[in-house]
């Protein structure tokens, strides 16, 4: 697995990945599918953003997902996504992971992570878990889970 740096030209992958039914269905604040226009707005900000880095999961010279942290309050806030036929094997747990170490390294910061995570998604939770985040509180059907930098 490697984790390479995001382009413009990720724009319509990225997309693909955010509009899937099993992305979706996630989703905490896009309820229908996104539009191109839209999106390139959008992934166009993120990129050109000093306060957000994001890599795209190689897995066999194949994208197969994305990891986004985005430094908000004084937090990393984590995002992720692996397409279905990549899950189950721990690539998730190794690029987000990776994706810490790196953007820690290069920022220099200690800041603590942060994941917001639907209350139903057990993978998701237990992915975070065991990357050594602990579930700081619960807000409907969300948790806000935390890693404290020093705490891997």
């Amino acid at each position: 697995m490697i984790l390479r740096t995001a382009t413009l030209d990720d724009s319509d992958l990225i997309l693909r990945w955010a509009n899937s039914d099993d992305c979706m269905r996630w989703k905490r604040l896009t309820k229908q599918s996104i539009g191109r226009s839209q999106h390139k707005i959008w992934f166009e900000k993120r990129l050109n953003s000093d306060d957000c880095y994001i890599w795209i999961v190689v897995e066999d010279d194949i994208a197969v997902g994305q990891v986004r942290i985005e430094i908000q309050a004084n937090s990393l806030v984590t995002d992720i996504y692996i397409e279905p036929k990549a899950r189950g094997g721990g690539l998730a747990r190794s690029a987000m992971d990776e994706a810490l170490k790196l953007i820690r390294a290069k920022t220099g910061t200690q800041l603590e992570a942060v994941a917001v995570v639907h209350v139903e998604n057990l993978p998701s939770i237990k992915l975070f878990e065991r990357l050594g985040f602990q579930n700081e509180t619960a807000s409907g059907d969300w948790l806000t889970l935390r890693q404290n930098a020093m705490g891997r």
